[in-house]
């Protein structure tokens, strides 16, 4: 491997770029398997998916992933405010990529979770990684689906609605994000993070707009509201992210 790259295991790799950092959804790695060697771009989740064990590995231990834990943490916070018992809790997990999230919310007790991401390879991942944990998974466009689909997860009934490092990068458009939260029902807790750039007046991805609208508009009531580390960067620098909870009041409209 030539001096350009830091090691960080035998098969993991980033770019030394003199501590300058990536724009986030630009970070890359290099994935050595014997002989083999490929560049894979961090936003590139089906190709991390393929690896068993590099997610995990990358965000959760490298990068020091903190939000998953902070998502659950604020979820029970709630619970214990509004005098909640979690296996009451019917989760939609929005962006359930390889089931970090669903699974620490099964290891708290939350019985039924169900998971929908783009990716046909987020399913089959969680399927392999976390059999057991999802009620039901499914990999559609909750924009252009089905409308047996969208009957389906209707009938659910959900009264939560969780989405981990899943919104501003182009990954979950504000669409997609507001066909979710009008899934679940009037009442239902609402637990989802987004970087900071995001939700700042100059954002071009829509979410600052979004989120502004629905707050002024009373579709959703802010609960809970909290500015915290989300990972490192690959030169170890920290990315901050905001986290909110939220009840839901009414329908966004599209």
């Amino acid at each position: 491997m030539q001096d350009c790259y830091k090691r960080i295991s035998s098969s993991v790799f980033f770019p030394d770029l003199g501590g300058i950092s990536l724009p986030q959804d630009g970070e890359w790695c290099i994935y050595r398997n014997g002989e083999e060697e490929r560049k894979i771009r961090f936003h590139d989740y089906h190709e991390i998916y393929n690896i068993p064990g590099l997610y995990e590995y990358l965000f959760m231990n490298v990068l020091q992933c903190q939000t998953p834990q902070k998502i659950r943490e604020l979820l029970m916070n709630e619970l214990r405010n509004r005098n909640v018992h979690i296996n009451q809790l019917k989760v939609l997990d929005l962006g359930a990529g390889n089931g970090v999230m669903g699974n620490l919310l099964h290891q708290a007790g939350v019985e039924k979770i169900v998971g929908i991401d783009i990716l046909k390879e987020a399913k089959i991942t969680a399927e392999r990684d976390q059999p057991g944990i999802y009620s039901d998974y499914f990999a559609v466009d909750l924009v252009n689906s089905h409308p047996e689909i969208l009957k389906t997860l209707k009938n659910h009934r959900f009264n939560c609605l969780v989405t981990a490092s899943a919104l501003g990068f182009g990954d979950i458009p504000t669409s997609v994000f507001k066909a979710a939260y009008n899934l679940i029902n009037n009442g239902s807790i609402i637990v989802f993070n987004i970087k900071d750039k995001f939700i700042e007046k100059y954002d071009q991805s829509g979410f600052f707009r979004l989120i502004s609208n629905m707050i002024d508009e009373g579709h959703i009531s802010i609960l809970q509201r909290e500015h915290y580390r989300h990972r490192l960067s690959t030169v170890g620098m920290p990315l901050y992210y905001t986290a909110f909870v939220g009840l839901k009041n009414s329908n966004a409209p599209f």
